[in-house]
């Protein structure tokens, strides 16, 4: 049994013996408003009860480690291929090579929680596993079946594999000129805040050695 797993038994068997000693209590001397306070603690607990089942996922689902593991290039090489088949695009080239992000296999039935940032993975779901639900957050579902895509990053990298597929040699062609634009618009910046920061009191202020 998980760490995670026995934490939340626990939870629940505190829960309930909490509840049962208050009922015992209620019992041995009810006052006139006594029945009326037992019922609305009994929906405020069956409101927790509630709420620890819809954050533990549909039906009951149970958060485990084990639903995931390492993607390996060729599945994702496979999947992107029958994805410009079907007509969609590269979005984004980048120069570095695949095993450095972070792309997972879905092992199993599983859920998300709206992860984001460093939490976010790029999920592959082979076809028959299902995302049961929550929020997807940062994100990407990149579906077996039918080759679609729950997201909005479609990235292909330096490792040769990604170069023989097709549209790839204009994906990268737009990153390069992208980049350049955005670059060239840093520089300008760049500029422009120097020329503004020269006629500042502040800099002339700080560049004279604050005396």
């Amino acid at each position: 049994m998980s760490i995670f797993r026995k934490r939340q038994d626990d939870d629940t068997a505190g829960r309930d013996m909490t509840r049962e000693a208050f009922h015992k209590a209620m019992a041995s001397g009810r006052s006139p408003g006594a029945a009326s306070l037992l019922a609305e603690v009994e929906r405020g607990w069956s409101r927790a009860d509630g709420r620890s089942e819809d954050a533990a996922g549909p039906q009951g689902h149970r958060a485990r480690p084990d639903a995931f593991e390492p993607a390996p290039l060729d599945w994702y090489v496979a999947w992107l291929r029958g994805y410009l088949r079907a007509g969609g695009q590269i979005t984004h080239v980048y120069d570095y090579p695949y095993s450095r992000v972070r792309f997972v296999l879905a092992a199993r039935d599983f859920t998300t929680g709206g992860e984001c940032g460093a939490s976010a993975r790029n999920i592959l779901v082979p076809a028959g596993i299902r995302h049961l639900g929550g929020a997807r957050g940062h994100c990407n579902l990149y579906f077996e079946k039918r080759h679609t895509l729950e997201g909005n990053l479609v990235p292909a990298y330096s490792d040769p594999a990604f170069a023989a597929l097709p549209g790839y040699r204009e994906a990268a062609t737009k990153a390069r000129a992208d980049h350049a634009e955005s670059e060239k618009r840093h520089r300008e910046y760049e500029a422009q805040r120097t020329r503004r920061a020269r006629t500042s009191d502040l800099s002339a202020y700080t560049q004279d050695g604050e005396r």
